[in-house]
């Protein structure tokens, strides 16, 4: 029997599970970089308190209906919205010139959070054989886990090496997230069930 079909599921669990990665590594890549903001910006510790809240707004409102979307409408169709939103919320960080910009990039990353884990963990499931569920879930997991950690690495470490850390970091993100957006362009819509539309 060939193992053609095999090579191509797992190709597909990790083109899926590489999208997760990159919708985390925009979570928390701005988390270093703050600093950066508040003293070109000159804000203080209480505004920076309400930017970290409109992440967790756009999470909690987008977890509150991105679930059924999701079942109803295909995982592709879901995360096709998330990842675009995910590019703008790095452009907003990068050209960031006010605390209404920084509170906007927040809350869409929040937002495009949500949708990819409403969506998106599920989806590199179901693009798994039967027999490699489990991996695949193993494989989602350790996507996300390894984007949000990620993230702060790489704000990190371009703030301490490079110049115009800001620039750097949400440049490279935005080529990250245009890789995953070709990726999940090249795949199929999945709904509920694990069926093809």
């Amino acid at each position: 029997m060939s193992s053609t079909h095999p090579q191509q599921s797992s190709m597909a669990v990790y083109r899926t599970a590489w999208i997760v990665t990159a919708i985390f590594i925009l979570s928390n890549a701005a988390t270093p970089l703050y600093s950066s903001w508040q003293q070109s910006l000159g804000f203080t510790s209480g505004v920076l308190t309400v930017i970290f809240a409109c992440y967790i707004i756009g999470l909690l409102l987008t977890l509150t209906v991105a679930g059924q979307l999701s079942d109803h409408y295909g995982r592709k169709a879901l995360l096709l919205p998330c990842v675009g939103l995910a590019i703008v919320a790095a452009i907003l960080f990068d050209q960031a010139n006010s605390m209404g910009v920084l509170m906007l990039a927040r809350f869409l990353t929040g937002v495009s959070v949500g949708l990819v884990v409403s969506g998106g963990m599920a989806n590199v499931v179901e693009h798994a054989q039967p027999h490699r569920k489990h991996f695949a879930s193993l494989m989602a997991s350790v996507a996300m886990v390894a984007g949000a950690g990620t993230g702060p690495l790489l704000a990190g470490g371009v703030a301490q090496y490079f110049p115009n850390p800001i620039h750097t970091v949400f440049r490279i993100e935005i080529v990250i997230l245009c890789v995953a957006l070709v990726a999940l362009l090249n795949q199929k819509n999945l709904k509920l069930g694990g069926g093809f539309v």
